[in-house]
């Protein structure tokens, strides 16, 4: 059994499906998604909070994307 790296981890996406790719690729390497985030709001709400050691954030997220 693979032991979990803890780290805080953000993924945030549009598209769900890639989310979950992610987050069982992590996972399957030791390593435990701290957040999943499907808008850029939501995203930077838990940032704010809780900065991530690593954020994989898509860069046009609705409601707020990296260009706002």
């Amino acid at each position: 059994m693979n032991e979990q790296k803890q780290h805080t981890i953000l993924v945030a996406h549009s598209n769900k499906n890639y989310v979950v790719g992610l987050t069982i690729g992590f996972s399957q390497n030791g390593y435990s998604i701290s957040k999943q985030a499907n808008s850029g709001t939501e995203a930077l709400k838990f940032i704010l909070q809780h900065p991530p050691e690593v954020a994989i954030i898509e860069v046009e997220l609705p409601l707020l994307s990296a260009f706002d």
